[in-house]
């Protein structure tokens, strides 16, 4: 079987998801403690801003705290996906096993990524009705709209996933810039970006807030702002790719690919 044809990416494509499949039961126990506490935290902030908020600007924040916690969670997890996968297979001592696979180590991240991102599709449409319910704030939400916007600039965020992922293969303890870039991205999705601004070229910045503007005031954007939308995680995915495929290559100079 070619390893560019058709056929092999898609027997790793079900490879990996039977493979995420099987993690999700064997630790389905942690999975719901995890969405507990996402669910908590935003239970924490909403409440905390509905207290000192008051009147009708109150229900267009608590909209936009809605709706931009839902993004940050898109992004979290599209990052943590990609970096996280890298660190946890070094850590398991199963990285050089991944770089001799046949797909490869760079491909099979990318098939990853695709299967994550059902996942968080899925976890995060779940996290939204939830959050809906508990609230009482019951948006009308173009759900395909939004998704296909959503999906045009996530690649921004695994690119940035694929850059510390080559960084911990030579550096190897990369936690506290995880840490780090859990706020970086809610400053990425928190800022605005349109109407079109030097703030719109951060990685999924575009994406988030026109989401954010479309649900809750109903904005409606020109047909080429989406494909800027879609250049912006091109260009990050593309970007983020270099720097691992570079970092690999030193790592395999250095001969501490399989070191943790």
């Amino acid at each position: 079987m070619k390893t560019g044809g058709i056929s092999f990416w898609w027997l790793t494509f079900s490879n990996e998801a039977r493979f995420a499949l099987t993690m999700l039961r064997r630790y389905l126990f942690d999975t719901l403690v995890g969405l507990l506490a996402v669910y908590l935290l935003f239970m924490v902030v909403f409440l905390g801003l509905r207290t000192f908020l008051a009147g009708d600007m109150a229900a267009d924040q608590l909209d936009m705290v809605v709706v931009g916690y839902i993004m940050w969670m898109f992004a979290v997890l599209a990052y943590s996906a990609t970096a996280e996968s890298i660190i946890d297979e070094a850590r398991q001592g199963t990285l050089e096993q991944l770089v001799m696979a046949p797909a490869g180590l760079g491909r099979l991240l990318i098939v990853r990524m695709l299967v994550s991102l059902i996942a968080t599709i899925a976890f995060n449409t779940s996290l939204l009705f939830l959050a809906m319910f508990s609230t009482g704030r019951w948006l009308e939400i173009p759900y395909l709209h939004s998704l296909g916007i959503i999906l045009l600039g996530l690649p921004a965020v695994h690119g940035l996933g694929f850059a510390i992922a080559g960084i911990a293969l030579v550096h190897k303890r990369v936690g506290a810039v995880s840490s780090i870039m859990q706020f970086v991205l809610l400053a990425f999705v928190s800022l605005p970006a349109w109407p079109m601004n030097a703030l719109s070229l951060l990685p999924f910045t575009a994406a988030a807030n026109s989401v954010n503007q479309l649900v809750t005031q109903q904005t409606e954007f020109p047909l080429w702002w989406y494909g800027f939308i879609l250049l912006n995680g091109l260009f990050y995915l593309m970007a983020g790719l270099l720097v691992f495929r570079y970092f690999e290559a030193r790592a395999k100079s250095l001969n501490v690919l399989g070191h943790y």
